[in-house]
């Protein structure tokens, strides 16, 4: 007898998207916003005001745990306040995203670079971040930096993406 025909090959696996965190930055003469995304997606509903901004997303559910923002363009105080709210951070598992929107360099403080580089890992300095320039930062507690970007000028829009692993696509609907 003839050989039987192969089987048939399996379907192809369903396509997959990536998933992970990310953040962009356009300082006052950019675009003016921040904007933080997770799988891709535009976050809601979080702080966007002038200065910076941050967000924390849970590592296991991906879900916004708190937001916050620092008008470090027009006060130390405010960079005070960051400062103070990096310091008393616990959320081990999270991602901490930041976003300059405006201005945010006027007011940022020696303590307040100091503990965006010991609480988040970050690189930026006094002499890096110019007066309206994009910053984005997606770093975990710990100084665990993940991924940086200072816009080089004020006409330049920063990103920071961590995109960790591939994402199965969601399961068919069943059939009516």
């Amino acid at each position: 007898p003839p050989p039987s025909p192969p089987p048939p090959s399996p379907p192809p696996p369903p396509p997959a998207s990536q998933c992970g965190v990310g953040v962009q930055s356009a300082g006052k003469l950019a675009g003016n916003y921040a904007r933080f995304y997770v799988h891709g997606a535009q976050l809601t509903g979080v702080s966007n005001g002038r200065g910076l901004n941050i967000v924390l997303v849970s590592g296991t559910t991906f879900e916004v745990v708190e937001h916050a923002w620092f008008d470090t363009f027009t006060s130390s105080d405010e960079a005070d306040a960051m400062v103070s709210y990096l310091e008393a951070l616990s959320c081990p598992s999270c991602y901490v995203l930041v976003g300059a929107k405006d201005e945010a360099s006027s007011s940022l403080t020696s303590a307040a670079y100091s503990a965006l580089a010991s609480v988040l890992g970050a690189t930026v300095t006094a002499d890096t971040l110019c007066y309206r320039c994009s910053y984005a930062l997606v770093s975990r507690l710990g100084g665990e930096l993940l991924a940086e970007e200072v816009g080089a000028d004020t006409s330049e829009v920063a990103s920071a993406d961590w995109m960790h692993a591939a994402c199965p696509a969601p399961p068919p609907s069943p059939p009516p």
